[in-house]
């Protein structure tokens, strides 16, 4: 029996290793074992191996039994209010929040986090505002600026949203974790200068910043095609495969690889469609770009042309020449 806690803890630390390689599975079995040993750990383990396995209903249902099980643990609660939200069962969602901040040791910042996220969804953009407002954790400063940039701009105040936009573009962001919070910052500080001042070089330029660091950043993706203002009644929706090669090894210690990329764009040609890809990739690639499949997914005379999907993952391959 002394063993036990450290059983518990070092089963603990496999299954969010096994969450962190989507080894979902293992973590479902991991936790099944937590649960034998009556340890809280297993709700949450369980839970979030549901959820990646897009089985939320599931996720819910570990989730109701834990925090009848451990009422007292705000991370369960939580949990359940993200479910919740993700269901669309907002008013459920909010019970759960309200449960998870009367919690003991309850991390508030996170908690208002995702209840502002359930705020958003219901387009209460104001009450979105003000949950952020209560989210005062360093480490989510970024998040929390980014996400009130889009708030206002949904909103409509695209004044506050550029003037925030303009602050929170000083800040370096050194951490890889961050790097998704400035290109939604660069990417919203460029829709609010569009929509106020119709500045389309700047906001042009805010949105191909964010795209170097993030290039599936959406609003910057739209951005991009709303400015270039662009249709044809031959234009058509495709899904492109690209093949190109790294200009440096990845590993250090061998040639830099091939890879393949995937893009969804809309355009009158397969050709077009290559221009107005290359600029996503790193310009020290951009030549050795070429196409190596081409899906016509349908005919798109009244969208707008561009880059609609810039997938962010990479298939890489040991380089050889054709």
């Amino acid at each position: 029996m002394a063993n036990k806690p450290n059983r518990a803890e070092q089963l603990m630390e496999e299954a969010f290793e096994a969450l962190a390689g989507h080894d979902t599975k293992r973590a479902l079995r991991i936790g099944r074992e937590l649960k034998k040993l009556r340890h809280s750990s297993n709700f949450e383990i369980m839970a979030l191996a549901h959820v990646a396995d897009g089985q939320t209903e599931q996720a819910v249902a570990v989730l109701k039994e834990g925090v009848g099980a451990a009422p007292t643990v705000w991370r369960l609660w939580q949990l359940l209010g993200n479910c919740y939200s993700d269901l669309e069962r907002f008013q459920e969602s909010h019970a759960a929040y309200g449960r998870a901040l009367g919690c003991p040791g309850a991390d508030a910042s996170t908690i208002q986090l995702n209840r502002a996220i359930a705020l958003e969804r219901e387009e209460r953009h104001g009450e979105a505002i003000q949950a952020l407002s209560d989210v005062s954790a360093e480490d989510l400063r970024l998040r929390r600026i980014a996400m009130t940039i889009d708030l206002l701009n949904a909103l409509g105040r695209h004044s506050e949203a550029r003037i925030l936009g303009e602050e929170a573009a000083r800040i370096d962001a050194p951490e890889e974790e961050d790097r998704a919070s400035l290109a939604s910052i660069y990417a919203g500080l460029g829709r609010a200068i569009w929509e106020e001042r119709r500045r389309s070089e700047e906001a042009l330029g805010w949105a191909w910043k964010a795209v170097a660091l993030e290039k599936d950043e959406a609003t910057a993706l739209w951005l991009i095609r709303e400015i270039a203002h662009r249709q044809s009644p031959s234009a058509r929706y495709m899904r492109l495969l690209v093949r190109g090669r790294w200009n440096e090894s990845i590993t250090g210690d061998e040639e830099p690889p091939g890879f393949y990329v995937t893009y969804e764009v809309v355009a009158d040609s397969r050709e077009e469609a290559m221009q107005m890809i290359r600029p996503f990739e790193p310009a020290a690639i951009r030549e050795s770009l070429s196409l190596e499949r081409c899906d016509i997914l349908e005919k798109a005379p009244d969208q707008p042309m561009g880059v609609y999907v810039a997938a962010p993952a990479y298939a890489y391959f040991a380089w050889k020449e054709k």
